[in-house]
């Protein structure tokens, strides 16, 4: 299981690539993600549900489009949640598959309930060897997401979701407080008008 910390944006798109400039931050790449959740689970049963129960009956159809190619998979995550529900650690296991197009009208012909739609568009960065993403979600608003690294895979949980969130201070950047938002969950609770 890997730790990652997720964490809104309130600086406006050219505010924070000033600050990021200021922070000597390298860019390294560019490319939009579509995730298709997918449950057996109707939305009146996801209502009454915990987030981590949602997810572990979920999986995703996700296409990446970089450039002018297109890559496509089917994605199942679960996540460990501590005390206040923060993610403090995530498995990810996933199996390409052709075309996301047609799978996402497979699993509707199926009767499986797609409960949220995630578009982002992801760019990602470094600072002195740490890479980060921010993530300007289509109808949402703007995250910053950073996954650990190498030199920190020897510390626990907690103490590299500590060490994530340290970093993601030193940025300097306006942020919300909250350091495991779960943008999924934020969707969907938004499309539907309610508030977490």
């Amino acid at each position: 299981m890997k730790t990652e910390i997720t964490v809104q944006l309130y600086d406006d798109v050219h505010t924070l690539l000033t600050k990021l400039r200021n922070k000597n931050a390298k860019f390294v790449e560019e490319y939009q993600i579509n995730d298709f959740y997918f449950s057996k689970y109707s939305d009146s049963e996801i209502n009454s549900k915990k987030y981590k129960d949602i997810l572990d009956n979920s999986f995703i159809v996700r296409e990446v489009v970089d450039g002018k190619s297109k890559r496509a998979k089917i994605v199942y995550k679960t996540k460990k949640l501590d005390q206040e529900g923060n993610v403090i650690a995530e498995d990810k296991l996933s199996v390409n598959i052709d075309n996301a197009e047609r799978t996402v009208d497979l699993f509707n012909r199926a009767g499986l309930n797609c409960w949220c739609e995630l578009k982002n568009h992801s760019f990602v960065y470094s600072i002195s060897g740490v890479e980060f993403v921010i993530q300007v979600v289509e109808d949402l608003g703007i995250f910053i997401e950073c996954e650990e690294n190498n030199s920190i895979e020897h510390l626990s949980s907690d103490e590299k979701f500590e060490y994530l969130k340290k970093f993601i201070l030193g940025l300097g950047l306006e942020i919300g407080d909250d350091f495991s938002c779960k943008k999924v969950y934020m969707k969907y609770l938004k499309d539907k008008g309610l508030t977490i």
